[in-house]
C-alpha cells in the first residue's frame, strides 16, 4: 500500500491497494489528516520520528510498524517505510510504504513498489558496505552521473568522485565509518568523468548497526546551482568587507580599518614580548585646495589616486598604507626599522612627489611626519598624534 503525505500532515495521494484492503473510498482520505488515522499509542513517536525523516531528503528511512485505523473502525498492523521527497516539485512530500502484517503476502509487491519509487528519486541512492564498496545502487546513478547502476556493484565509492578527490573522500567515509551508528555525515565532491564540473552533494548515514542495512546509506545531490550561489554569495560578502575596511575612491585601507589594524599589531608585537618600535608616518597633500579650485574635484580625486599609487610604490613589504581623510594619509612601517632607513624612506617618498601629475597638469608636494615609540609603552592615539603634529612641523616653513 502507498500513500504521499504533505508537509502539513494531508494526504495527497493513496494506491488503489490501500482503499482495497482498508475500505476507504479515495475522497474520505486525500485532505485528511495521516494522524487522524494512526493509533493513539503509535502517534508521539510517529510525529516524533517524522521531521527527522522529513530533514533527510532522498534517503529512505528505516521499517517501523504501526497501527493504522480500517475504516470499520478497527487497526491494522502495518510495517511502514518512509522516503522524504519533501521539496521535489513533482511530489513534495513523504512518500509512505505500507506492508500488511495480516497479509504478508503484499511483502514481494511492497519492495518492488519502494524499488520503483528509489528508482524515480532525484537523488542518487547508494548502499555502502564496511569497506565502502557500493553494494545497492538506483538508476539515478545511471542518469544522473553517467554510471551503470549494475556495474557499480562492487566498486568502491570513490571510483564516483573525481580523482583528485578522492583522498579527501576515503578520509571522509572513514571517519563516518568509525562514528558509530546512525552518525550522520556530508561532503561535497565533483561528479565522475565528464561530470566533475558539477557540485553533489552525499548525505552519509550510518546504518552498521542495522541487521537489516548493515552498511552505510548515501543519498547523493545536484547541487551545482546552489554552490554557484553560494559562491556569489560569498564574493559579494567579501567585497562588503573590503569596502567596509578600504577607502572607496584609492582602494587604501580607511580610518577605522588602519586603526584597528595598528591596534592589532601592538597586542600581537606586545604579546610575543617584542621590545622594538613602532614607527607611524603621518603624510598631507600640499596645494591640494589649488587643484581642487582651479581643476575641479573630479581632477582632485584623480590626484588622490594617483597619490595613493605612488605610495604603494614607496613603501616596503608589510608595511601598511591607508587614506586618513581628505588629503591626509598614514603609513604603519613594518617591523623596527632605524631611524636612517625610516629617513630613506621619507626621501624616496618625497622624490616621487616631485614629477607633477600628468594628467591633471599640476603639480603637488608631499610632506611628511614621523613618530616613534616602543611596543611596550605604545599609546596609539599619542603615536599617531605625535605623527601628525610632526606633519604640521614639518609643513609650517613651507606655507
Amino acid at each position: 500500500m502507498v500513500l504521499v503525505i504533505a508537509p502539513d500532515f494531508r494526504i495527497k495521494f493513496v494506491n488503489q491497494r490501500l482503499l482495497d484492503v482498508m475500505g476507504y473510498t479515495r475522497e474520505e482520505l486525500i485532505g485528511a489528516d495521516i494522524f487522524d488515522y494512526v493509533h493513539p499509542d503509535d502517534r508521539d513517536y510517529m510525529a516524533g520520528i517524522w521531521p527527522k525523516r522529513a530533514a533527510r531528503p532522498g534517503e529512505t528511512g528505516i521499517l517501523i510498524e504501526a497501527r493504522g485505523r480500517n475504516a470499520d473502525g478497527s487497526w491494522r498492523p502495518v510495517e511502514l517505510l518512509g522516503l522524504s521527497l519533501i521539496g521535489e516539485p513533482a511530489i513534495d512530500g513523504m512518500v509512505l510504504t505500507l506492508r500488511d502484517l495480516v497479509a504478508k503476502v503484499e511483502h514481494e509487491d511492497s519492495a518492488a513498489r519502494i524499488r520503483s519509487m528509489l528508482d524515480r528519486s532525484t537523488d542518487v541512492v547508494l548502499l555502502l558496505d564496511r569497506h565502502g564498496a557500493i553494494r545497492y545502487a538506483n538508476r539515478r546513478l545511471t542518469s544522473s552521473l553517467g554510471i551503470d547502476y549494475y556495474e557499480a556493484l562492487g566498486m568502491a565509492f570513490t571510483s564516483v568522485v573525481p580523482e583528485e578527490q578522492r583522498a579527501v573522500v576515503e578520509g571522509w567515509l572513514e571517519r563516518l565509518l568509525r562514528a558509530g551508528d546512525g552518525e550522520r555525515a556530508r561532503i561535497r565532491v565533483g561528479g565522475p568523468g565528464d561530470h566533475a564540473d558539477r557540485t553533489i552533494e552525499w548525505q552519509g548515514t550510518n546504518q552498521l548497526g542495522d541487521p537489516l542495512i548493515d552498511g552505510v546509506i548515501l543519498s547523493g545531490r545536484d547541487v551545482s546551482e546552489l554552490a554557484e550561489m553560494e559562491r556569489q554569495v560569498h564574493a559579494q560578502n567579501e567585497m562588503l568587507r573590503h569596502l567596509a575596511g578600504h577607502d572607496s575612491l584609492t582602494g587604501l585601507l580607511n580610518r577605522a580599518a588602519f586603526a584597528e589594524q595598528l591596534a592589532a599589531t601592538v597586542e600581537a608585537r606586545a604579546g610575543a614580548g617584542d621590545d622594538g618600535d613602532l614607527v607611524v608616518l603621518f603624510c598631507d597633500l600640499d596645494r591640494f585646495k589649488e587643484v581642487n579650485d582651479r581643476h575641479g574635484h573630479a581632477a582632485g580625486d584623480r590626484v588622490l589616486r594617483a597619490v595613493a599609487d605612488r605610495l604603494r610604490r614607496c613603501v616596503r613589504e608589510g608595511d601598511l598604507v591607508a587614506r586618513w581623510g581628505g588629503d591626509e594619509f598614514v603609513v604603519l612601517l613594518a617591523g623596527s626599522p632605524s631611524t636612517s632607513a625610516v629617513e630613506t624612506l621619507i626621501e624616496r617618498i618625497r622624490a616621487e612627489f616631485l614629477a607633477p601629475m600628468a594628467d591633471v597638469g599640476a603639480e603637488v608636494g608631499l610632506t611628511v611626519g614621523t613618530s616613534r615609540e616602543t611596543v611596550v609603552t605604545a599609546n596609539i592615539a599619542d603615536l599617531l598624534a605625535a605623527a601628525d603634529a610632526a606633519m604640521y612641523a614639518s609643513k609650517r616653513p613651507h606655507t
